[in-house]
């Protein structure tokens, strides 16, 4: 019971909310928003994910388009940032 208790705990809108805006941040892109939902991972693998699409904001980059995969730890509230591409 304890696995729905956190899961559902964690699929509330505040929960959403926060985990979007920490890996908008951590993404250092310009425009970054989400592409999809969060992926929602089970207690014991500690994390859940997070899709986000921008552009990147150094001008040798030239405003290039990207999407990074953010993990969210949940227990520490750190991100983790991977391209995609």
């Amino acid at each position: 019971m304890r696995y729905a208790r956190q899961n559902c705990d964690r699929s509330n809108s505040s929960y959403s909310w926060s985990t979007t805006a920490k890996c908008r941040q951590a993404s250092g892109l310009k425009e970054a928003n989400p592409v999809s939902k969060i992926i929602l991972f089970r207690d014991d693998v500690g994390y859940d994910d997070l899709m986000i699409k921008g552009r990147y904001p150094q001008p040798h980059m030239k405003n290039k388009a990207t999407q990074v995969l953010c993990l969210f730890n949940r227990k520490t509230r750190k991100t983790y940032i991977g391209e995609m591409e």
